[in-house]
C-alpha cells in the first residue's frame, strides 16, 4: 500500500513540475513577446521623434542662415508641422512624467516661436537680429533634446533579449540632463514675458529630381520603337545578351516604357525614344575597393559611353559598399538641376547596378534664355551678412510650380561662435534678387550632400 502511495506522489509531483515548466515557458514566451512588440512600438515611435527634431534643427539653421523673408516664412511652417509629429512620436513613449514635461514644452514653444515669427513675416515685417539670436537657441536645445533621444533609438538597436520589459521602460524614465526649461525661456528674452500672448494662433501661410510635367521635353519629338528593340536596347546598357532578357510589362503614362526584366535585373525602356529611364541589377556587394574618386570616374565614364557628356557632379554617399553619384545637365556653364541623373556602382570593380534618368528625361531641351539680368555682384548684396562668398556660378533651379529660375548660385562660409565653419550654398534670383533656395552641405568622409 505505501508502495502505491509513493509512486502515487511521485507522479503527481512529475505532473505538477511539468504542468509548471510548461506555464513559466508559456509566460517566458509572452513575456518575450510583449518585449518584442513594445520595442517594434518603440522603435517607430523614436525614429518618428529623432527624425523629426532632426528636420526642425535644420530648418532653425537654415532659417539663421537666410536672408530671405519668403524662405524664412516657408521654414517656420515646416517647423510647425515636424514639431507637431515629434510630439506625436513622443506621446507614444513611456517618457517619465519630468522628461515628457521637458519635451512637450520645449515643442510647444518652438512651434509657438514660429508662429510668431510666421505671422509677422506675412504682415510685412521683418524679423530682427534678436529674434534670429532666438531662433540658435531654438536649435541648441532641439539639439541637445535630439542626441538624448538618438542613444535610446541606438540603445534599441542592439540585442535586447537579456533586456526585461521594465529594464525598457526605465530607460525612458532616465534623466534627460536637459537645462531647464526657466533657462531655456530666460535664453529667449523678450519673448519668454511675452510667449503667453502668441498661444493658440492660427498660422496661415533639397532640389527634385524633375519638375512634374504635362510631357516629357528630352523624348517628345522621338520615334516610337518595338518591344524587340526595347529588349536589344536593355541588353546593350545592362551589358548581357538579349536572350537573357524579356518584356514582362508595358507602362503608359508621361514616361510610357516597356519593362524589360532578366535574372536579378531590370530595366525601363521608354517607347519614345528607347531611352533608358530606370535600370536596377541586383546582387551582394561585399567588399569595398575604390574610392569615391575611383567611383566618379567610372562613372563618368559609364555615362559618357551611354551618350551623356553635358553632366556634372553633385553630391554622393557611400554605404553598403556602393556609391551613389547625382550628376546635373551643364549648358554654358550654367547647372541645370532640374537635369538630373542618379546613378549608383558597386565599390569592387565599378559596375554600375542602378541607374535613375527620370529627370534628365522629363525636362532636358536647350534653354532659350540663360543670360542672368543682374551681376554675381548685385545679386552678392542680398546674402546674409556675415556670410563669406567662396565661389558663385550660374543655375537653373525649378520653381514652386512648373516654372524654372536662373540664379547665382554662392558657395559661401559662415563662421560660427566656437569658430567651426559651416559651408553653405544661397541662391539668388538672376532677374529679381530675391534669395529663392538656401542648403547647408553635409560633407562626411563618406558624404556631401545638400540639407
Amino acid at each position: 500500500m505505501k508502495k502505491h502511495i509513493t509512486v502515487l506522489i511521485a507522479v503527481l509531483l512529475t505532473l505538477v513540475i511539468t504542468l509548471g515548466c510548461v506555464f513559466t515557458v508559456r509566460l517566458l514566451r509572452i513575456s518575450d513577446n510583449y518585449l518584442n512588440r513594445l520595442e517594434i512600438s518603440y522603435r517607430g515611435a523614436l525614429g518618428e521623434l529623432s527624425d523629426n527634431l532632426e528636420k526642425t534643427s535644420l530648418t532653425l539653421k537654415k532659417m539663421r542662415y537666410s536672408s530671405g523673408e519668403l524662405l524664412r516664412h516657408k521654414g517656420t511652417d515646416t517647423i510647425i508641422s515636424s514639431c507637431s509629429a515629434a510630439a506625436s512620436g513622443a506621446a507614444a513613449l513611456p517618457f517619465s512624467e519630468e522628461n515628457s514635461a521637458v519635451i512637450e514644452k520645449l515643442l510647444s514653444v518652438t512651434m509657438d516661436y514660429s508662429r510668431f515669427l510666421g505671422n509677422k513675416i506675412a504682415s510685412g515685417d521683418s524679423l530682427t537680429e534678436e529674434e534670429i539670436n532666438n531662433l540658435e537657441t531654438l536649435s541648441i536645445y532641439i539639439d541637445k533634446l535630439s542626441v538624448k533621444i538618438n542613444e535610446m533609438r541606438t540603445f534599441l538597436g542592439t540585442d535586447l533579449k537579456e533586456c526585461t520589459v521594465t529594464e525598457l521602460i526605465s530607460l525612458f524614465s532616465s534623466n534627460l540632463n536637459l537645462p531647464s526649461i526657466e533657462k531655456f525661456y530666460a535664453a529667449l528674452k523678450d519673448f519668454a514675458e511675452e510667449s503667453e500672448s502668441f498661444q493658440g494662433l492660427v498660422y496661415e501661410g533639397p532640389f527634385s529630381s524633375h519638375i512634374e510635367r504635362r510631357e516629357a521635353l528630352f523624348i517628345k519629338d522621338k520615334e516610337v520603337i518595338s518591344k524587340e528593340e526595347a529588349v536589344k536596347i536593355a541588353a546593350d546598357f545592362l551589358d548581357t545578351e538579349k536572350e537573357n532578357l524579356k518584356c514582362s510589362y508595358e507602362t503608359e503614362g508621361t514616361l510610357a516604357a516597356f519593362e524589360i526584366t532578366g535574372d536579378n535585373m531590370k530595366a525601363l525602356v521608354t517607347k519614345k525614344g528607347g531611352e533608358i529611364s530606370f535600370a536596377k541589377i541586383t546582387g551582394d556587394y561585399l567588399e569595398t575597393k575604390l574610392s569615391y574618386e575611383d567611383a566618379l570616374k567610372e562613372a563618368t565614364h559609364f555615362l559618357n559611353e551611354s551618350g551623356f557628356d553635358n553632366l556634372k557632379e553633385t553630391s554622393y554617399v557611400i554605404s553598403d559598399n556602393t556609391c551613389t553619384i547625382n550628376f546635373c545637365a551643364y549648358e554654358n556653364g550654367v547647372k541645370l538641376y532640374p537635369d538630373l541623373i542618379k546613378i549608383t556602382l558597386e565599390l569592387n570593380e565599378g559596375k554600375m547596378v542602378e541607374y535613375e534618368a527620370e529627370g534628365y528625361l522629363m525636362n532636358h531641351i536647350e534653354r532659350d534664355n540663360l543670360t542672368p539680368k543682374l551681376s554675381p555682384e548685385e545679386c552678392s548684396k542680398f546674402l546674409k551678412e556675415n556670410l563669406s562668398v567662396k565661389e558663385i556660378s550660374l543655375a537653373l533651379i525649378p520653381g514652386e510650380g512648373k516654372e524654372e529660375i536662373l540664379c547665382y548660385e554662392f558657395l559661401c562660409e559662415y563662421t560660427e561662435k566656437d569658430n567651426s565653419k559651416t559651408e553653405i550654398l544661397s541662391y539668388i534670383n538672376a532677374e529679381g534678387g530675391n534669395e529663392q533656395q538656401l542648403f547647408i552641405i553635409n560633407r562626411g568622409e563618406n558624404h556631401l550632400n545638400l540639407r
